[in-house]
Protein backbone atom coordinates (compact mmCIF):
# COMPACT_ATOMS: atom_id res chain seq x y z
CA UNK A 1 0.00 0.00 0.00
CA UNK A 2 2.79 2.65 0.98
CA UNK A 3 4.72 2.14 -2.58
CA UNK A 4 0.94 2.36 -4.24
CA UNK A 5 0.93 5.60 -2.72
CA UNK A 6 4.41 6.45 -3.06
CA UNK A 7 4.24 5.98 -7.12
CA UNK A 8 1.25 8.24 -6.66
CA UNK A 9 2.81 11.39 -4.95
CA UNK A 10 5.80 10.72 -7.23
CA UNK A 11 3.58 11.06 -10.41
CA UNK A 12 1.88 13.95 -9.40
CA UNK A 13 5.28 15.75 -8.62
CA UNK A 14 7.63 14.52 -11.65
CA UNK A 15 4.92 15.06 -14.13
CA UNK A 16 4.71 18.63 -13.42
CA UNK A 17 8.51 18.97 -13.73
CA UNK A 18 9.00 17.40 -16.84
CA UNK A 19 6.47 19.54 -18.19
CA UNK A 20 8.31 22.37 -16.73
CA UNK A 21 11.46 21.01 -17.88
CA UNK A 22 9.98 20.85 -21.30
CA UNK A 23 8.71 23.86 -21.89
CA UNK A 24 12.05 25.20 -20.77
CA UNK A 25 13.77 23.45 -23.04
CA UNK A 26 11.39 24.90 -26.07
CA UNK A 27 12.09 28.15 -24.73
CA UNK A 28 15.43 28.79 -24.63
CA UNK A 29 16.96 25.93 -26.72
CA UNK A 30 14.04 25.16 -29.89
CA UNK A 31 13.27 28.98 -30.26
CA UNK A 32 10.25 29.22 -28.51
CA UNK A 33 11.91 33.17 -27.17
CA UNK A 34 12.18 33.85 -30.30
CA UNK A 35 8.78 32.18 -31.78
CA UNK A 36 6.91 34.16 -29.10
CA UNK A 37 9.03 37.63 -29.50
CA UNK A 38 8.44 37.55 -33.30
CA UNK A 39 5.15 35.50 -34.52
CA UNK A 40 2.73 35.59 -30.76
CA UNK A 41 3.42 38.95 -30.29
CA UNK A 42 2.73 39.59 -33.90
CA UNK A 43 -0.09 37.89 -33.88
CA UNK A 44 -2.08 38.07 -31.22
CA UNK A 45 -3.53 41.19 -29.51
CA UNK A 46 -3.28 41.37 -25.01
CA UNK A 47 -6.92 41.32 -23.85
CA UNK A 48 -7.75 45.19 -22.86
CA UNK A 49 -10.03 46.08 -20.27
CA UNK A 50 -9.29 49.62 -20.64
CA UNK A 51 -12.00 52.34 -21.85
CA UNK A 52 -9.94 54.79 -23.06
CA UNK A 53 -5.87 55.19 -25.10
CA UNK A 54 -3.03 54.62 -22.39
CA UNK A 55 -0.70 57.70 -22.01
CA UNK A 56 1.36 56.52 -19.58
CA UNK A 57 5.20 55.86 -20.38
CA UNK A 58 6.49 52.02 -20.94
CA UNK A 59 9.98 52.99 -19.89
CA UNK A 60 11.28 55.81 -17.57
CA UNK A 61 13.21 59.04 -18.54
CA UNK A 62 16.26 57.69 -17.30
CA UNK A 63 16.37 54.81 -19.51
CA UNK A 64 15.22 56.37 -22.20
CA UNK A 65 18.22 58.62 -21.72
CA UNK A 66 20.32 55.76 -20.87
CA UNK A 67 19.54 53.80 -24.21
CA UNK A 68 20.18 57.20 -26.07
CA UNK A 69 23.94 57.70 -25.00
CA UNK A 70 24.66 54.40 -26.56
CA UNK A 71 24.54 56.14 -29.66
CA UNK A 72 27.35 58.73 -30.49
CA UNK A 73 25.86 61.02 -32.85
CA UNK A 74 22.80 61.81 -30.65
CA UNK A 75 25.56 61.66 -27.27
CA UNK A 76 27.99 63.57 -28.95
CA UNK A 77 25.29 66.47 -30.95
CA UNK A 78 22.87 66.62 -27.86
CA UNK A 79 22.56 67.50 -24.57
CA UNK A 80 20.49 63.73 -23.90
CA UNK A 81 18.57 64.37 -20.82
CA UNK A 82 16.74 67.65 -22.80
CA UNK A 83 16.34 65.74 -25.57
CA UNK A 84 14.48 63.22 -23.43
CA UNK A 85 12.70 65.99 -21.37
CA UNK A 86 11.19 67.47 -24.71
CA UNK A 87 10.20 64.21 -26.39
CA UNK A 88 6.84 62.85 -26.08
CA UNK A 89 5.13 59.72 -24.66
CA UNK A 90 3.45 57.87 -27.55
CA UNK A 91 -0.27 57.22 -26.36
CA UNK A 92 -2.07 53.85 -27.22
CA UNK A 93 0.74 51.56 -27.47
CA UNK A 94 -0.64 49.75 -24.26
CA UNK A 95 -4.43 50.63 -25.29
CA UNK A 96 -6.02 52.83 -27.62
CA UNK A 97 -9.94 53.28 -28.46
CA UNK A 98 -10.63 52.58 -31.87
CA UNK A 99 -13.33 50.48 -34.14
CA UNK A 100 -13.81 47.35 -35.04
CA UNK A 101 -15.74 46.21 -38.01
CA UNK A 102 -18.44 43.66 -37.43
CA UNK A 103 -20.21 41.14 -39.81
CA UNK A 104 -22.67 43.48 -40.77
CA UNK A 105 -20.47 46.25 -42.66
CA UNK A 106 -21.25 48.04 -39.77
CA UNK A 107 -18.11 49.35 -37.10
CA UNK A 108 -18.08 49.55 -33.38
CA UNK A 109 -16.33 51.02 -30.20
CA UNK A 110 -13.51 48.46 -29.41
CA UNK A 111 -10.05 48.62 -27.83
CA UNK A 112 -6.65 47.73 -29.47
CA UNK A 113 -3.24 46.55 -27.63
CA UNK A 114 -1.19 46.42 -31.02
CA UNK A 115 -1.30 50.04 -32.14
CA UNK A 116 1.86 50.29 -34.41
CA UNK A 117 3.12 53.93 -34.30
CA UNK A 118 4.39 55.38 -37.82
CA UNK A 119 3.65 58.85 -38.61
CA UNK A 120 4.43 62.32 -36.94
CA UNK A 121 2.58 65.58 -37.75
CA UNK A 122 3.30 68.66 -35.98
CA UNK A 123 1.25 71.87 -35.72
CA UNK A 124 1.05 75.12 -34.17
CA UNK A 125 -0.86 73.73 -31.14
CA UNK A 126 -0.76 69.51 -31.56
CA UNK A 127 1.57 66.91 -31.60
CA UNK A 128 -0.04 64.18 -34.28
CA UNK A 129 0.82 60.07 -34.32
CA UNK A 130 0.05 57.59 -37.03
CA UNK A 131 -0.60 54.35 -36.13
CA UNK A 132 -2.29 50.88 -37.34
CA UNK A 133 -3.36 47.84 -35.65
CA UNK A 134 -0.87 45.13 -35.92
CA UNK A 135 -3.35 42.27 -36.35
CA UNK A 136 -5.16 44.22 -39.07
CA UNK A 137 -8.52 43.89 -36.44
CA UNK A 138 -9.30 47.29 -36.27
CA UNK A 139 -8.62 50.72 -37.57
CA UNK A 140 -5.82 53.14 -37.81
CA UNK A 141 -5.44 55.85 -35.57
CA UNK A 142 -4.51 59.41 -35.38
CA UNK A 143 -3.40 59.65 -31.35
CA UNK A 144 -3.36 64.03 -30.64
CA UNK A 145 -1.12 65.29 -28.06
CA UNK A 146 -1.08 68.99 -26.97
CA UNK A 147 2.12 70.41 -28.32
CA UNK A 148 3.00 72.52 -25.03
CA UNK A 149 1.98 70.57 -21.93
CA UNK A 150 2.75 67.43 -24.03
CA UNK A 151 -1.04 65.79 -22.41
CA UNK A 152 -2.61 63.50 -24.54
CA UNK A 153 -5.62 65.57 -25.49
CA UNK A 154 -7.98 62.72 -27.91
CA UNK A 155 -7.53 59.69 -30.45
CA UNK A 156 -8.74 60.52 -34.20
CA UNK A 157 -10.56 56.96 -35.47
CA UNK A 158 -9.68 56.89 -39.13
CA UNK A 159 -12.29 54.92 -41.75
CA UNK A 160 -10.09 52.01 -42.70
CA UNK A 161 -6.84 49.90 -41.16
CA UNK A 162 -4.03 51.24 -43.25
CA UNK A 163 -0.54 51.25 -42.90
CA UNK A 164 -0.76 54.77 -42.54
CA UNK A 165 2.97 55.05 -42.76
CA UNK A 166 2.83 58.69 -42.77
CA UNK A 167 0.58 62.28 -41.26
CA UNK A 168 1.60 65.46 -42.33
CA UNK A 169 0.11 68.71 -41.85
CA UNK A 170 -0.30 71.63 -44.43
CA UNK A 171 0.07 74.34 -42.44
CA UNK A 172 -0.97 77.24 -45.44
CA UNK A 173 -4.37 75.44 -45.66
CA UNK A 174 -4.85 74.01 -42.06
CA UNK A 175 -5.00 70.75 -43.51
CA UNK A 176 -3.97 67.00 -42.39
CA UNK A 177 -3.03 64.57 -44.86
CA UNK A 178 -2.65 60.61 -44.51
CA UNK A 179 -0.90 57.84 -46.23
CA UNK A 180 -3.29 55.17 -47.53
CA UNK A 181 -3.71 52.21 -49.40
CA UNK A 182 -6.67 50.99 -52.04
CA UNK A 183 -6.83 47.24 -51.93
CA UNK A 184 -8.75 47.07 -54.48
CA UNK A 185 -7.57 48.85 -56.94
CA UNK A 186 -3.72 48.66 -55.52
CA UNK A 187 -3.43 52.23 -55.56
CA UNK A 188 -1.50 54.39 -53.19
CA UNK A 189 -3.63 57.12 -51.85
CA UNK A 190 -3.13 60.23 -49.79
CA UNK A 191 -6.47 61.51 -48.02
CA UNK A 192 -7.01 63.82 -45.63
CA UNK A 193 -9.23 66.48 -43.22
CA UNK A 194 -9.22 69.83 -41.97
CA UNK A 195 -7.00 70.77 -38.67
CA UNK A 196 -10.88 71.83 -37.37
CA UNK A 197 -12.47 68.90 -37.99
CA UNK A 198 -9.53 66.83 -36.24
CA UNK A 199 -10.70 69.64 -33.63
CA UNK A 200 -14.02 68.46 -33.56
CA UNK A 201 -14.04 65.00 -33.63
CA UNK A 202 -15.41 63.01 -31.08
CA UNK A 203 -14.87 59.53 -30.28
CA UNK A 204 -18.19 59.29 -28.89
CA UNK A 205 -20.27 59.40 -31.89
CA UNK A 206 -19.00 55.75 -32.88
CA UNK A 207 -17.86 56.86 -36.81
CA UNK A 208 -14.72 57.03 -37.79
CA UNK A 209 -13.86 60.87 -39.13
CA UNK A 210 -14.41 61.94 -42.58
CA UNK A 211 -11.61 62.30 -45.40
CA UNK A 212 -12.34 65.51 -46.98
CA UNK A 213 -9.64 64.83 -49.99
CA UNK A 214 -8.82 61.96 -51.66
CA UNK A 215 -6.47 61.79 -54.11
CA UNK A 216 -4.70 58.60 -56.09
CA UNK A 217 -1.22 58.09 -56.65
CA UNK A 218 0.00 55.77 -59.77
CA UNK A 219 3.71 56.53 -59.76
CA UNK A 220 4.53 55.20 -56.35
CA UNK A 221 3.76 51.52 -55.04
CA UNK A 222 2.77 53.02 -52.05
CA UNK A 223 3.07 56.01 -50.09
CA UNK A 224 5.38 55.25 -47.09
CA UNK A 225 6.29 58.37 -46.11
CA UNK A 226 4.86 61.96 -47.01
CA UNK A 227 5.54 65.60 -45.71
CA UNK A 228 4.29 68.84 -46.83
CA UNK A 229 6.84 71.87 -47.95
CA UNK A 230 6.75 74.89 -49.99
CA UNK A 231 3.36 74.17 -51.31
CA UNK A 232 3.80 70.62 -52.18
CA UNK A 233 3.65 67.08 -50.89
CA UNK A 234 6.47 64.98 -51.02
CA UNK A 235 5.73 61.26 -51.57
CA UNK A 236 7.79 58.32 -51.13
CA UNK A 237 7.83 54.52 -50.85
CA UNK A 238 9.43 52.19 -48.82
CA UNK A 239 11.87 49.29 -50.03
CA UNK A 240 13.43 46.61 -48.50
CA UNK A 241 16.04 46.61 -51.16
CA UNK A 242 18.57 48.52 -49.26
CA UNK A 243 20.61 48.71 -52.39
CA UNK A 244 17.99 49.93 -54.90
CA UNK A 245 17.46 53.09 -55.96
CA UNK A 246 13.88 54.66 -55.94
CA UNK A 247 12.56 58.33 -55.75
CA UNK A 248 10.39 60.58 -53.23
CA UNK A 249 8.22 62.58 -55.62
CA UNK A 250 6.84 66.46 -55.64
CA UNK A 251 3.18 66.77 -55.97
CA UNK A 252 2.18 70.11 -56.13
CA UNK A 253 -1.09 71.92 -55.34
CA UNK A 254 -3.49 74.28 -56.31
CA UNK A 255 -3.79 77.82 -54.28
CA UNK A 256 -6.72 75.70 -52.63
CA UNK A 257 -4.52 73.04 -51.71
CA UNK A 258 -5.83 70.69 -53.41
CA UNK A 259 -3.83 67.77 -55.59
CA UNK A 260 -3.13 68.56 -59.63
CA UNK A 261 -5.14 65.80 -61.60
CA UNK A 262 -4.08 64.36 -64.76
CA UNK A 263 -6.04 61.65 -66.83
CA UNK A 264 -5.36 58.35 -66.10
CA UNK A 265 -5.05 56.99 -69.59
CA UNK A 266 -3.95 53.64 -69.46
CA UNK A 267 -6.49 52.26 -67.03
CA UNK A 268 -6.72 48.63 -66.46
CA UNK A 269 -9.82 48.18 -65.09
CA UNK A 270 -13.30 49.97 -64.04
CA UNK A 271 -12.03 50.07 -60.94
CA UNK A 272 -9.13 51.99 -61.12
CA UNK A 273 -9.61 55.78 -61.13
CA UNK A 274 -10.51 57.58 -63.95
CA UNK A 275 -8.03 60.44 -62.76
CA UNK A 276 -4.49 60.31 -60.50
CA UNK A 277 -2.21 63.12 -59.13
CA UNK A 278 1.08 62.69 -61.02
CA UNK A 279 4.72 64.38 -59.59
CA UNK A 280 6.14 67.35 -61.15
CA UNK A 281 9.91 66.65 -59.54
CA UNK A 282 11.63 63.58 -58.32
CA UNK A 283 14.56 62.73 -56.09
CA UNK A 284 16.48 59.80 -56.19
CA UNK A 285 17.01 57.96 -52.69
CA UNK A 286 18.21 54.60 -51.67
CA UNK A 287 16.15 51.55 -50.27
CA UNK A 288 15.09 51.26 -46.76
CA UNK A 289 13.70 54.61 -46.57
CA UNK A 290 11.03 55.32 -44.08
CA UNK A 291 11.46 59.16 -43.02
CA UNK A 292 11.90 62.25 -44.74
CA UNK A 293 11.33 66.00 -43.67
CA UNK A 294 12.53 69.52 -44.91
CA UNK A 295 12.56 73.28 -44.33
CA UNK A 296 14.53 75.42 -46.42
CA UNK A 297 17.77 74.44 -45.79
CA UNK A 298 17.93 70.92 -44.77
CA UNK A 299 16.15 68.23 -46.11
CA UNK A 300 16.55 65.05 -43.01
CA UNK A 301 15.86 61.20 -44.16
CA UNK A 302 15.40 57.93 -42.33
CA UNK A 303 16.42 54.60 -42.83
CA UNK A 304 15.69 51.74 -40.56
CA UNK A 305 14.65 48.15 -41.46
CA UNK A 306 14.11 45.44 -38.44
CA UNK A 307 14.26 45.26 -34.91
CA UNK A 308 18.24 43.71 -35.16
CA UNK A 309 19.27 46.64 -36.64
CA UNK A 310 20.31 50.07 -35.61
CA UNK A 311 18.40 53.17 -38.01
CA UNK A 312 20.26 55.63 -39.92
CA UNK A 313 20.16 59.25 -40.19
CA UNK A 314 21.20 61.49 -43.16
CA UNK A 315 21.39 65.34 -43.65
CA UNK A 316 21.53 66.72 -47.00
CA UNK A 317 22.13 70.42 -48.00
CA UNK A 318 18.88 71.68 -49.61
CA UNK A 319 18.65 72.29 -52.99
CA UNK A 320 16.07 74.17 -55.24
CA UNK A 321 13.43 72.07 -57.05
CA UNK A 322 13.76 73.20 -60.48
CA UNK A 323 17.43 72.05 -61.06
CA UNK A 324 16.26 68.82 -62.57
CA UNK A 325 16.53 65.58 -60.29
CA UNK A 326 18.40 65.24 -57.26
CA UNK A 327 20.64 62.98 -55.62
CA UNK A 328 19.97 61.85 -52.41
CA UNK A 329 21.53 58.43 -52.38
CA UNK A 330 23.56 57.79 -49.24
CA UNK A 331 26.83 58.79 -50.59
CA UNK A 332 25.54 62.66 -50.58
CA UNK A 333 24.86 63.34 -47.55
CA UNK A 334 26.87 65.83 -45.61
CA UNK A 335 26.27 64.16 -42.37
CA UNK A 336 25.28 60.53 -41.41
CA UNK A 337 24.64 59.24 -37.99
CA UNK A 338 23.28 55.80 -36.48
CA UNK A 339 19.79 56.11 -34.25
CA UNK A 340 18.18 53.31 -32.44
CA UNK A 341 16.00 50.59 -34.58
CA UNK A 342 12.86 51.20 -36.36
CA UNK A 343 12.72 54.53 -36.59
CA UNK A 344 9.95 55.39 -38.66
CA UNK A 345 8.95 58.60 -39.73
CA UNK A 346 10.28 62.77 -39.43
CA UNK A 347 9.39 65.85 -39.09
CA UNK A 348 10.87 68.96 -38.98
CA UNK A 349 9.36 72.50 -37.66
CA UNK A 350 12.07 74.91 -38.14
CA UNK A 351 14.99 73.59 -37.34
CA UNK A 352 13.47 70.96 -34.54
CA UNK A 353 13.02 67.02 -35.73
CA UNK A 354 10.46 64.90 -34.27
CA UNK A 355 10.88 61.59 -34.68
CA UNK A 356 8.81 58.96 -34.57
CA UNK A 357 9.94 55.06 -33.71
CA UNK A 358 7.41 51.90 -33.44
CA UNK A 359 10.01 49.60 -31.20
CA UNK A 360 7.28 49.96 -27.86
CA UNK A 361 4.89 48.64 -30.35
CA UNK A 362 3.88 45.43 -28.41
CA UNK A 363 4.55 43.33 -31.67
CA UNK A 364 7.51 44.02 -30.82
CA UNK A 365 8.32 44.74 -27.62
CA UNK A 366 9.30 41.27 -26.64
CA UNK A 367 12.35 41.53 -29.02
CA UNK A 368 15.77 42.32 -27.66
CA UNK A 369 16.25 45.71 -28.97
CA UNK A 370 16.47 49.34 -28.05
CA UNK A 371 12.88 50.41 -26.69
CA UNK A 372 11.90 53.92 -27.74
CA UNK A 373 7.96 54.84 -26.71
CA UNK A 374 8.39 58.19 -27.46
CA UNK A 375 8.23 60.68 -30.47
CA UNK A 376 11.86 62.28 -30.16
CA UNK A 377 12.44 65.73 -30.53
CA UNK A 378 16.03 66.91 -31.12
CA UNK A 379 15.39 70.73 -30.44
CA UNK A 380 17.93 73.33 -31.93
CA UNK A 381 18.13 74.34 -28.27
CA UNK A 382 19.59 71.01 -27.15
CA UNK A 383 22.56 70.94 -29.66
CA UNK A 384 26.07 70.92 -28.21
CA UNK A 385 28.36 73.55 -29.32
Amino acid sequence: MFSKYRKVIFCILCVPAILICAICGWYFLLGGETWIAYTWHGTYELPSFMEHTSDQPLYTDQQITEVLQNYSWLADHYDLEQVTADSYVIPGLKSSVTLEDWNDNTAGPSNCTSMTPQGVAVTQDYVLVSAYCHTGKHHSVIQVMDRDTHAFVKTVVLFDMSHVGSVTYDSDHDFIWVCCHDDQTGYAYVRGFSLADLEAYDFSSGLPIVFTKNYPIKSQKRASFMTYADHALYIGYFSTDMSGEFTVQRFDMTAQGDLLLYPNVDKANADEPDSTAMPTMKELINGGMQGYARNDHTTVILRSYGSANPSKILLFDQQQDDIGMKDLTNSNARQTGILPPMAEEAALEEDDLYICFESAAYAYRARKTDHIDRILVLKASARKN
